[in-house]
């Protein structure tokens, strides 16, 4: 007997098949408003009333097909204009504010909220989170490549005095526009000021936690052994000796991008170091969901690695409730979930490859 399909399965591919359809035909973001709202009126409506002929009716004798029919296709219609309702909305913020500053000159404040420090060009790369430009309150995410290193972290409060804004274009926008970002720019360090620093901030303690880790176990090990364990474990590409043409020459340079593969290898070796120990299953389950989150937070995540991330820590988590879960559900739910807080992540090739291969063998298994 085949088992049902998960609860998460078809709202997840509707709303996927929203989100396409706002890419393709590009509806205005009123006309999905008012599609979205007439279908939420219409969902309370049919559910009352479905909920009514249940209290009123004998499910002995009379089954409230129509009325079930009715309500599931009213949830999946919701489910199909929320994904296109959500592209838009995003869509359309990173327009107005390309549309606002291109080619400007502009003095801007924000926050710093992510770096990325490349070492062999001696150059940074800040994320500024703008909450003003030119005295006017607006917010954005702004991509700056500074020419030389700096001692900018993360949580910096900083100024950029008169610097050219950018919008990017083509693929390229779509992968800026993945990550928040609406508009780059190339200030000077002497056009730059720091504002303030906090004295304490979560985001730089992990950043350094991160740094701290990567360099130790870097000093740790073989230049070989650097260049393999660097981009698998903590997602920074090793910089010297590296065996990356060999992977590329047999077809294997694939084991050396960040996956679930490597969460569930970490998880291996740690449950098997934890297995030795006399504690019980439940200590052992519990310090294991501590280890891969504090995992999690000091290494740069993908999206294959944050589905199976997502999906042990979750399944853990049940276990220790008592629940029993099911592998296909949680693949659902967090595919629903990371659809909701980002949609571009749908266009992209990784969030593709790693939901789609993980869905059909998932479906083999089930239908199995």
């Amino acid at each position: 007997m085949r088992r049902p399909l998960p609860a998460f399965v078809l709202p997840t591919s509707f709303l996927i098949a929203g989100i396409w359809w706002q890419l393709l035909a590009g509806i205005s973001f009123l006309l999905l408003q008012v599609f979205t709202l007439a279908t939420c009126f219409a969902l309370l409506v049919i559910a009352q009333h479905a909920h009514a002929m249940h209290a009123c009716v004998s499910a002995k004798y009379v089954h409230a097909t129509d009325s079930d029919n009715a309500l599931l296709a009213a949830l999946l219609t919701l489910f199909f204009f929320s994904g296109a309702l959500l592209f838009c909305a995003h869509k359309m913020h990173h327009a107005i504010i390309a549309a606002r500053f291109d080619g400007q000159f502009t003095s801007m404040t924000g926050r710093v909220y992510a770096i990325q420090r490349d070492n062999t060009r001696a150059r940074d790369t800040v994320d500024l989170y703008t909450f003003a430009c030119d005295n006017e309150a607006i917010h954005a995410c702004i991509r700056c490549s500074l020419p030389a290193k700096s001692n900018i972290e993360i949580g910096d409060y900083l100024h950029i005095n008169d610097t050219p804004l950018g919008a990017p274009k083509g693929r390229y926008r779509l992968f800026l526009e993945r990550q928040g970002i609406s508009l780059t720019s190339s200030p000077t360090l002497e056009s730059t000021t720091l504002l303030s620093r906090p004295l304490f901030s979560i985001y730089r303690l992990l950043d350094h936690l991160h740094e701290h880790a990567h360099t130790t176990t870097m000093r740790a090990l073989s230049s070989q052994s650097a260049a393999l364990v660097s981009p698998m474990f903590f997602g920074i590409k090793a910089h010297g000796d590296t065996d990356s043409d060999q992977f590329l020459f047999t077809g294997t340079s694939h084991l050396l991008a960040r996956s679930g593969l490597h969460v569930a290898l970490c998880l291996l070796l740690w449950r098997f170091l934890l297995g030795v120990l006399p504690i019980p299953l439940f200590m052992q389950n519990l310090l294991l969901l501590c280890f891969a989150l504090l995992y999690g937070a000091l290494t740069r995540p993908s999206i294959s690695f944050l589905r199976g991330l997502a999906i042990f820590v979750l399944y853990t988590a049940g276990s220790l409730l008592g629940r029993r879960l099911q592998f296909l559900h949680l693949l659902t739910f967090c595919c629903l979930c990371i659809l909701l807080w980002n949609p571009y992540h749908l266009f992209f090739l990784d969030f593709q490859l790693t939901f789609g291969i993980t869905f059909a063998l998932a479906f083999a298994y089930h239908l199995g």
